[in-house]
C-alpha cells in the first residue's frame, strides 16, 4: 500500500509541475529517457537506489549524466526523489504519471445552453476555462434554450453547471416560500 501511495503522491506532482509548466509532453519524453537509462543499466540503477551512497554525491552524477539533457522540472524532481530516498520508485512514478496524462489529454465535449448565440470570444473563454477547472481538454457546442432567460447551463461529462437566470429564481422561490435569508 506505502508503494501505491508514493506513486501516486509523486506522479500526481510531477503531473501538476507540467501542467503549470505547459510541458507535459516534454517531461513525459525526458521520463521516459530516464527511466530506460535506469532500466537498462544495473550499475546505474544500483547507485542511485543504494541507501549507503550520499544523497549530494547521486545528485552531483545525475547533473553530470543529464546535463543538458534534461529540463531543470525533471532533474529537479529527480533530485527531489533522490532526497527522499524514493528514487527505486521512479518506474512506478512515472506510470502513474503517465495514467495521469493519458486522462488530461482526452478531449471531452459539452454542450452550453443560452437564449442567445455566444460570440466567438465568449465561446473561446468559456471552453477555456472550463479546460483549466477540468484538466482536459474541452470542445462546447452552443444551443439556444429560451427558457433559460438568461445566464447560461454547461452539460459536460454528465454534470451540469446551471447559471441561468431561470435557476436563479426557482432557488429565490424556493428560500422564499422556506423563509430562509
Amino acid at each position: 500500500m506505502a508503494e501505491l501511495s508514493v506513486e501516486m503522491t509523486y506522479g500526481q506532482a510531477l503531473f501538476d509541475a507540467a501542467v503549470d509548466t505547459n510541458q507535459l509532453e516534454k517531461i513525459q519524453q525526458e521520463t521516459n529517457f530516464v527511466l530506460e537509462l535506469l532500466k537498462g543499466n544495473d550499475d546505474f540503477f544500483k547507485f542511485v537506489t543504494m541507501p549507503s551512497i550520499d544523497g549530494e554525491e547521486k545528485k552531483e552524477v545525475l547533473q553530470e549524466v543529464f546535463a543538458g539533457k534534461l529540463s531543470k522540472e525533471t532533474l529537479n524532481f529527480l533530485f527531489i526523489l533522490i532526497d527522499k530516498g524514493r528514487i527505486g520508485h521512479f518506474e512506478k512514478i512515472v506510470r502513474h504519471y503517465r495514467s495521469l496524462q493519458r486522462a488530461h489529454s482526452e478531449v471531452c465535449a459539452g454542450v452550453v445552453y443560452s437564449v442567445e448565440p455566444l460570440d466567438s470570444a465568449q465561446h473561446k473563454k468559456l471552453e477555456a476555462d472550463l479546460s483549466t477547472l477540468l484538466r482536459k481538454q474541452v470542445v462546447l457546442t452552443n444551443e439556444r434554450d429560451l427558457s433559460l432567460l438568461g445566464g447560461i447551463k454547461v452539460q459536460i461529462e454528465g454534470k451540469v453547471l446551471d447559471a441561468s437566470l431561470k435557476k436563479k429564481l426557482e432557488e429565490l422561490k424556493r428560500d422564499i416560500k422556506s423563509g430562509r435569508q
